[in-house]
């Protein structure tokens, strides 16, 4: 009979590891899941910020006046990020941590 518990307890004991498993596993598919959503919100969002800078490119050319023409140069020069994104070697292998301007 103690065999049996013990078989019975170790059964008990890896059913739960195992559904502890699934569970950091549901949770890290919901994480990445939620981050390809921001990814591609971010991507829309530098879209639209390339596409305004195209915009103020085109305005610039059309300019004769030196004054205008280097205001509009240094207003459509695009800002650098400025907070650093981090890629874990865990999830992106060998993908580098890419630095914005004023990261720490």
């Amino acid at each position: 009979m103690p065999e049996q518990v013990t078989a019975t307890t170790l059964t008990y004991g890896l059913r739960e590891l195992v559904w502890g498993i699934e569970s950091e596993v549901a949770v890290i598919t919901s994480l990445s899941r939620r981050i390809d959503e921001h990814v591609t919100k971010v991507n829309a969002l530098r879209a639209n910020a390339a596409e305004r800078l195209r915009r103020l490119d085109v305005l610039r050319a059309a300019v004769d006046d030196p004054h205008l023409a280097a205001y509009l140069s240094r207003a459509a020069a695009a800002p650098l990020p400025q907070v650093g994104e981090e890629f874990p070697e865990r999830m992106y292998g060998a993908v580098k941590k890419r630095k914005g301007r004023g990261a720490r």
